[in-house]
């Protein structure tokens, strides 16, 4: 089931471990990513098997509104 983790009432990386002890796949969608912040979760990844469906898929990027200058 999906969630969305907002970093106030709980602690995104302890909800986050939590999840995927138990999660054969995850997927993710943020705004910004820190490789050195993957190295909390990638433990709980690495073993997975993508022949078995077992995926991890991250989508990086923000929408720009029009109005908003990306140069």
């Amino acid at each position: 089931m999906p969630r969305i983790f907002d970093d106030i009432s709980q602690q995104l990386l302890t909800a986050l471990r939590a999840t995927l002890e138990t999660a054969s796949h995850a997927d993710f969608s943020v705004g910004y990513f820190n490789l050195r912040g993957w190295q909390a979760l990638d433990d709980l990844i690495e073993s997975w098997d993508p022949g078995q469906g077992q995926l991890c898929r991250v989508l990086i990027g923000m929408h720009l509104h029009p109005f908003e200058d990306a140069h």
